[in-house]
């Protein structure tokens, strides 16, 4: 089992002289001193020749916006700036090896399903995955065992898969190619995966993770547990969503021999673009840098912020997360679920809107707030003072909905029948309003977004768990990718 990366303070760039490099950020700096002179792509020149008025932006950009040049190494098969920097990311992450991505975690999802299973494989998949992983199985042409999450009572979120689930799910299928599980979910909450990992290792196969929101729990000591610390074998982290690096900046780590490296070569190969962006590339460099040179420093002042705030805001009636409940194993302190007594999450995030302050998503009961290393303290003293003026305003229209209708439908969602989603993309389909569409199978996935989590998938039967959810996230004025218009796409019998 791999140990978590720098979560001990003291061990900072200055006592590991390698950490305090950006190899690839540097290689661009010595292309860009030598002025260069372009006939290659991409067509902007470094900026010479760009709009007015975007160039105020990009100007500093630009110039790094480079290709496949001589001693800026190549993506799909790096041996220089490129390979030196993801095994610096390697050591500080605890993986074998770490892969950069320029997709975002999608593409590591899509990668780590095609590498682990063949057409007609069977996965073991939490239900409550992101999107991209039921199209990661669309692509490989696995079958989708689906693996039941709780969904929480209170907050009507789906918590992880537990380990009695997992051990049932494999003693029914024996034949499993893999399980992958999301870990933590959107809110924060997850679960322990060290007796996970082991109860799938002795079934001969590899965990995989989709750590999307976790990029940063191995940078401070009091953060949760890495799952490449309690053994998985892939593991996806977004980094883009907790580090500084830009948007579709990810992290792909493997460590074992359970899931074939060359295989997952191939598949990044065939989803990832073949003209990678080199600033997300260098930004992914850079973030390694940084946290580990300030992040446990920064870190460890915000999560003292963090669990001020949440302390007032228990004092006046807000429902937040406890660390630990039945229903998870723990919750990331940075993630601020907050759920107010008497309006929906999407009021709150329209007050908050109002003062310019801007959370990461609302559902019909809360909002969540995404606290990282490059916020300051003062951004929580911002957040709090908004919320006590939400405090202090009277509540307009509906009240929050029903927490305990949302759980119980929810968790109707989640059924237990293995699915074959091969070939549905190709079906004859027709368009019907959602309200006639009962009884049907659904053309394609229906997700309210975000979180991402599919309330149908393409072939399932549409229930009236479905109908009853899409009747609240319409009321409340939702976004639900795969409805529009008031119609769904129906597979036609």
């Amino acid at each position: 089992m791999k140990t978590d990366g720098v979560k001990n303070p003291d061990d900072r760039a200055d006592r590991r002289p390698k950490q305090g490099r950006a190899p690839l950020f540097e290689a661009l700096q010595r292309h860009i001193a030598r002025k260069p002179l372009s006939f290659h792509v991409p067509g902007h020149r470094g900026g010479d020749r760009f709009d007015e008025e975007g160039s105020k932006f990009f100007a500093s950009l630009l110039p790094i916006d480079l290709t496949e040049l001589s001693g800026l190494d190549d993506l799909h098969q790096p041996q220089g700036a490129i390979a030196e920097a993801q095994q610096l990311a390697a050591e500080v992450f605890g993986a074998e090896e770490t892969f950069f991505l320029v997709g975002g975690s999608t593409a590591g999802n899509l990668a780590m399903v095609l590498a682990a299973c063949r057409p007609g494989d069977k996965l073991l998949v939490g239900r409550d995955a992101h999107r991209s992983v039921f199209h990661a199985c669309m692509l490989a042409g696995a079958k989708v065992v689906p693996l039941m999450p709780k969904v929480h009572p209170a907050f009507a979120v789906p918590c992880g898969v537990d380990l009695a689930t997992v051990r049932q799910g494999l003693a029914r299928h024996p034949d499993a190619r893999a399980v992958l599980l999301t870990n933590p979910n959107y809110y924060g909450m997850g679960r322990n995966l060290a007796a996970i990992a082991e109860a799938v290792h002795a079934h001969g196969i590899p965990l995989l993770v989709d750590e999307a929101h976790g990029a940063h729990f191995s940078f401070h000591p009091s953060l949760p547990p890495t799952a490449l610390s309690a053994g998985a074998d892939g593991v996806v982290q977004s980094a883009h969503k907790t580090l500084p690096a830009l948007t579709m900046g990810a992290f792909l780590h493997l460590q074992g021999a359970r899931l074939s490296r060359w295989k997952v070569r191939q598949a990044l190969a065939m989803v990832q673009t073949s003209s990678p962006s080199y600033p997300v590339l260098a930004s992914l460099d850079l973030a390694r840098r940084w946290m580990v040179s300030q992040g446990s420093d920064r870190l460890g002042r915000l999560l003292d912020a963090a669990s001020r705030l949440q302390e007032r805001l228990r004092r006046r009636g807000w429902r937040v997360p406890e660390a630990n409940s039945p229903f998870y194993d723990w919750t990331d302190p940075l993630r601020l679920l907050l759920h107010h007594p008497d309006i929906s999450g999407y009021q709150v995030a329209e007050r908050l809107e109002a003062e310019a302050v801007f959370p990461e998503l609302a559902d019909p009961l809360q909002v969540v707030c995404v606290v990282t290393a490059a916020n300051r303290e003062e951004d929580l003293e911002r957040l709090a003072d908004v919320l006590a003026s939400i405090d202090r305003r009277p509540a307009h229209g509906k009240a929050g909905t029903a927490a305990a209708e949302l759980a119980a439908r929810w968790q109707e969602v989640y059924g237990e029948n293995e699915l074959d989603l091969s070939g549905w993309m190709h079906r004859e389909r027709e368009q019907v309003r959602w309200t006639a569409a009962g009884g049907r199978r659904s053309a394609g996935m229906v997700v309210p977004y975000p979180p991402g989590i599919p309330l149908l998938l393409p072939g399932e039967e549409i229930r009236d768990c479905h109908l009853a959810l899409l009747d609240i996230y319409q009321k409340l004025g939702a976004h639900v990718q795969g409805l529009l218009s008031g119609e769904l796409s129906v597979i036609r019998e």
